[in-house]
């Protein structure tokens, strides 16, 4: 359209120039300029305004879809978040009390204060259970409103002597060689996957190898909070047949706060290797 009308004023201002003359010509070409060029740009206007539109509402959907593949990493992060806790606490303390409920039914002719005390860790667990199911419950049910339950502060390391007290009441022999500086602090999410690690280890030992010696190092090594862990094979353990959940949960607590774990046997013996972030703070060297 522009080169169409830019072609029909020249050929006019032409014509009126060899007609009529210059003063002719420059007036034909000023009138038609403005007739004909008004439409031109307002239809360009008109254009680029659509044009603006279509991109504004296409940025629109492209947002609203990012949106929804957020919030449903989201629910697919809390979901997987929630997997891991339901596993490292609730199924790790289910199973000791089965592994405790089972070693009171075949006792033969246990004495009072056996049972009493199988009895008592069975308790114990339980109310732990129930403990962390209510807070779990709770967290998904809270709305911030002021007349809330107080929620339980993270489990961390400084809740270690309850794990290793556990350990040994379900038969673990347990050695533990703590080189941990105090004064250097960790963040509270590597807190709370060191002692999931630990915790999930624990439980590992108590149902793969009943009755082994577990030897613990924690050290605070080049910048990171390294915790490993080592039992004994018991070659004629029962069976236990699991699903790898709890080593793939170790992988994965660890990897969410930068660190790394590794697992296997190695010879007669199973370990436990976590590396976690914990840089060293000001004026603390190791």
């Amino acid at each position: 359209m522009a080169g169409a009308t830019a072609l029909v004023v020249g050929g006019l201002g032409l014509a009126s120039l060899v007609s009529d003359g210059g003063r002719a010509a420059l007036l034909t070409v000023l009138n038609l300029g403005l007739v004909l060029a008004v439409p031109v740009l307002w239809g360009y206007e008109v254009r680029r305004h659509s044009e603006q539109a279509d991109a504004e509402r296409e940025r629109a959907e492209q947002m609203r879809r990012m949106g929804e593949l957020d919030r449903a990493a989201a629910v697919a992060a809390e979901r997987a978040r929630m997997a891991r806790d339901l596993h490292d606490v609730i199924a790790g303390q289910l199973s000791a009390i089965a592994i405790q409920s089972e070693a009171a039914l075949t006792l033969p002719d246990a004495d009072p204060a056996t049972l009493r005390r199988v009895l008592a860790a069975v308790r114990r667990d339980s109310v732990a259970s129930l403990s962390e199911m209510r807070t779990m419950i709770g967290l998904l049910r809270a709305d911030g409103s002021a007349d809330a339950e107080p929620r339980t502060s993270p489990a961390g390391l400084d809740r270690l002597d309850t794990l290793l007290d556990a350990g040994r009441a379900n038969g673990l022999r347990i050695d533990v060689d703590d080189r941990r500086c105090g004064a250097w602090a960790v963040a509270a999410a590597v807190d709370l996957a060191a002692y999931r690690i630990v915790q999930e280890s624990l439980t590992n030992a108590v149902k793969h190898a009943p009755g082994s010696t577990v030897r613990m190092t924690l050290q605070h090594r080049d910048g990171e909070l390294v915790i490993e862990l080592d039992n004994d094979l018991v070659p004629d353990a029962p069976a236990a047949h699991g699903t790898c959940t709890g080593l793939l949960g170790l992988g994965e607590r660890a990897g969410a706060v930068g660190g790394t774990v590794e697992a296997g046997p190695q010879g007669r013996t199973w370990s436990v290797r976590a590396a976690l972030p914990a840089p060293a703070p000001d004026g603390v060297s190791r």
